[in-house]
């Protein structure tokens, strides 16, 4: 067995590289929050929101009415092309109603999509103690933990709750602060993680192998870049190597064998309260830490304890989501919802694409040879805690992989098991007399090249926002009253931030509808073309446009540019810094 003696040295290191990571993970927090920034372009000046106040909070209430779950549609009588009176310098127009909740949505949500923990933790009744969240896809140990987290900060000051939606829209930095604050949790849990990923490599091939790979681990890019946004897929991550850390304790401590395998059951339960595909992959760890453990003497002792350990995972994991039970139909009915977004099928494309472009985006191109490699390497003559790292990866890459369409962030769950792996496989070859000056080189070219990614995806989101560049240009640039194109409604994290009052903002869905509308000029984002391509577009808007003003940032650090397919990429990846095009209309 490897202990966990440290000396000084270990220790120096622990703090120096903990305080990095949290510097890293904690930079840049503020992106893309709502803010007084964003008002501004949106609004022009504060008093424009202060006209609209009362208009702006009725429309809100309205939608909230209607939508009390996350499945829920607009009822036949809600008209979202209506003409509603909006107030804009001194004078009254009018704005179709989808217009003006997306011109409201820049100052209540971020401009990352699906950052939503704040609607279940507002859809609760806490006075008549009904803490039904009325949205399943994000667990229920998720959404109450940041709920009690968000709480303590309010006693202690750090930032505003209220219902009363007014304060947050006359005040969006107020509304800022929060999601910052939700987005440093994964900066502190990241923190832990970094800890965890030294202790279960030093448990697995000695303190070497915990240091190279939680080095690995502040510097991989997929871990800093989604550590900027509150989702709960980062969030998962402390609480999969909580649980893989006392798996392995379990295969190598007699002493407290059941106490820690009580323990790794827990952990993997909160898994599956947070994210119910992640938690499945966890859950096979039972099984296979039982079978490793061979402390059994008959397949129904390995049956016996394997479902004991299956019954602490399904009580944590309905202990944390009381209303799944409770409400069956509506978690059914989301389910079905959710289908059409999300399909899962085996697929030789889907796996190609996910191995070749999804991985290869979260880690750098160095360290991803190096997992692939270490893989192979891994696998010849494991010991039994190695398994307990491969078997996550290879069987969460079989489920993850079939998943359409090809999110980068689903993959976040491999990034641990990658710096594992990555680690244990140069300690493997280092240990070859012949290879070992080759493989420290590589070692060391490998963290020099994905430190500069990371560091240039860092400065891709501390950096001014595409979105912002575009919305800022419209406003100085375009006369006022002109007609601007959209294929949707305008919301924040789609659509530019521009003075939607100032111009004759226009929906065109179907390209069959240019010849009545015909707008000026026609905005588009990455996130018109995410699912399918920038040809798509071009076929769209070709016959009556012509590109005019394109604005894109890559990632980049000291004058070192990683060039990026904008075109070609996962779904998610617009989240930060998409594409946009503004084309113009042709003259004839």
């Amino acid at each position: 067995m490897k202990g966990e003696n440290i000396n000084r040295n270990v220790y120096i290191y622990l703090t120096i590289g903990g305080l990095l990571c949290l510097l890293l993970n904690s930079l840049g927090l503020d992106t893309l929050v709502p803010n007084k920034k964003v008002r501004d372009i949106v609004f022009e000046n504060e008093k424009n929101v202060y006209k609209n106040l009362a208009t702006l909070v009725h429309e809100r209430e309205i939608i909230r009415s209607m939508v009390t779950t996350a499945w829920a549609e607009y009822s036949p009588e809600y008209k979202t092309t209506e003409l509603i009176p909006f107030y804009y310098n001194e004078k009254i127009t009018y704005i179709e109603r989808n217009t003006l909740n997306g011109m409201r949505s820049y100052l209540l949500r971020t401009m990352a999509p699906d950052e939503g923990v704040l609607i279940p933790l507002e859809r609760m009744n806490l006075k008549k103690l009904n803490f039904n969240p009325h949205y399943f896809t994000y667990g229920g140990f998720y959404i109450y933990s940041e709920g009690l987290y968000l709480a303590i900060l309010k006693l202690m000051g750090v930032i505003n709750l209220k219902r009363d939606i007014a304060f947050y829209i006359l005040h969006p930095e107020e509304m800022g602060k929060i999601y910052i604050a939700l987005r440093f949790v994964n900066s502190l849990l990241a923190l832990g993680s970094f800890l965890l990923i030294f202790l279960i490599g030093t448990r697995i091939q000695g303190q070497w192998h915990g240091i190279l790979s939680s080095l690995l681990f502040i510097f991989t890019p997929g871990i800093v870049i989604w550590n900027h946004f509150a989702r709960p897929h980062i969030f998962s991550l402390f609480w999969i190597l909580l649980a893989l850390y006392f798996f392995i304790k379990t295969l190598q401590k007699e002493k407290a064998e059941i106490k820690n395998f009580i323990l790794a059951c827990i952990f993997t339960g909160i898994v599956a309260g947070i994210l119910i595909p992640y938690g499945i992959v966890m859950l096979l760890m039972i099984p296979l830490t039982v079978a490793l453990k061979k402390h059994f003497s008959s397949f129904s002792q390995f049956t016996k304890r394997s479902l004991f350990g299956l019954l602490i995972v399904l009580a944590i994991f309905l202990i944390t989501n009381p209303y799944l039970l409770a409400d069956i139909q509506e978690v059914l009915s989301e389910y079905r919802y959710t289908r059409m977004d999300v399909r899962y099928a085996p697929s030789l494309q889907n796996y190609l694409y996910y191995l070749t472009t999804v991985l290869k985006i979260h880690m750098g191109i160095f360290l991803w040879i190096l997992c692939l490699l270490s893989v192979f390497i891994s696998l010849y003559k494991p010991k039994k805690e190695e398994w307990l790292i491969l078997f996550p990866f290879l069987m969460g890459f079989l489920l993850f992989g079939t998943s359409y369409p090809n999110y980068m962030l689903r993959f976040v769950f491999f990034l641990p098991f990658v710096v594992l792996i990555a680690g244990n496989g140069i300690l493997k070859i280092s240990k070859i007399k012949k290879l070992y000056s080759l493989a420290m080189a590589y070692f060391i070219l490998c963290f020099c090249y994905t430190a500069l990614y990371t560091g240039a995806y860092l400065n891709l989101l501390k950096g001014e926002d595409t979105r912002y560049m575009a919305g800022k240009w419209i406003n100085t640039n375009i006369p006022a009253g002109t007609s601007i194109g959209l294929k949707e409604y305008p919301v924040a994290f789609r659509t530019p931030p521009f003075s939607f009052a100032k111009y004759k903002v226009q929906i065109v869905e179907d390209k069959n509808k240019f010849q009545e509308k015909m707008p000026e000029y026609f905005v588009v984002s990455s996130f018109d073309w995410r699912f399918s391509s920038y040809e798509e577009i071009k076929y769209y808007l070709s016959d009556y446009y012509e590109e005019f003003k394109v604005f894109r940032r890559v990632p980049e650090i000291f004058n070192i540019t990683f060039n990026v397919q904008y075109r070609h990429l996962p779904p998610d990846y617009c989240y930060f810094n998409p594409e946009v095009v503004i084309w113009k209309r042709k003259r004839k």
